[in-house]
């Protein structure tokens, strides 16, 4: 199973990482002991994105963190802080 999901994060951030990436086909993908491995794959790539310039993660459902309201600060008493928007994993504090 820990190898599995290695490789379905790994496909994920693939998809994160090239948005050119218009289909993907994996078919059968053969999980035995350790490894894993895809028998057979397809991969097409979307023309129009390849030559187009677009934003980072612009293709994808959900955002990634918005790193652009993280900001850094200085309290009266000198401290350094960082303000920024709640993030799912801060939910336990």
């Amino acid at each position: 199973m820990a190898a599995l999901e290695e490789t379905l994060v790994a496909f994920s951030q693939m998809v994160v990482d090239f948005p050119e990436i218009g289909e993907l086909d994996i078919n059968p993908l053969v999980c035995t002991g350790d490894s894993v491995i895809a028998l057979d794959a397809r991969v097409i790539i979307d023309r129009e994105v390849a030559l187009t310039k677009h934003d980072p993660h612009q293709h994808l459902v959900i955002s990634p963190y918005p790193l652009k309201y993280v900001t850094t600060c200085v309290t009266r008493d000198g401290r350094n802080v960082v303000l920024r928007p709640i993030r799912p994993e801060d939910e336990p504090m």
